[in-house]
Order: structure tokens, then sequence, then C-alpha cells
């Protein structure tokens, strides 16, 4: 009998270091969840700054462009009229 009671105080000590061992299981887990999201959201964030940088960029030169486009056609315009004259 006091084996078997012995037996099962040995199995209960084990069952208890198996559920602290899934217990920190659980928590590594969770940091490195932690950790890599953060990393991910700090990538995003840049990416985004990254994006709007680029199409002010974009829309500057789209502006440029098209008002070097329009001064050069009113500057051929002017051009020919001058001609037949």
């Amino acid at each position: 009998m006091a084996d078997n009671t012995t037996e099962i105080k040995n199995l209960f000590i084990q069952l208890k270091q198996a559920y602290d061992g899934r217990k920190q299981l659980w928590v590594n887990l969770q940091a490195q969840i932690d950790e890599i999201t953060g990393r991910q959201a700090a990538i995003l964030d840049q990416l985004d700054d990254n994006m709007a940088h680029a199409f002010a960029t974009l829309d500057k030169r789209g502006k440029a462009i098209l008002k070097d486009d329009v001064s050069k056609d009113k500057e051929k315009l002017l051009r020919d009229v001058l001609e037949k004259l």
C-alpha cells in the first residue's frame, strides 16, 4: 500500500512538472509572437511612410511634367502664330 501511495505521489509530481513545462512553453510562445508582431508592425509602419513619400514625389513629378507640357504647347502655338505672321 505504501508503494502505491509513493507511486501516486511521484505521478502527481511528474504531472505537475509536465503542466509547469507546458505553461512555460506557452509563455515562451507568447513572447516570440509578441516580438515577431512588434517587428512586423515596425516594418509596416516604415513601408507606409515610404509609400507616402513615394506618392508625394510622384505627384510632384506629375504636376511638373504637366506644367512643362502645357508650357511647351503654348510655346509651340506662339511660334506657329509668329511664323504665320
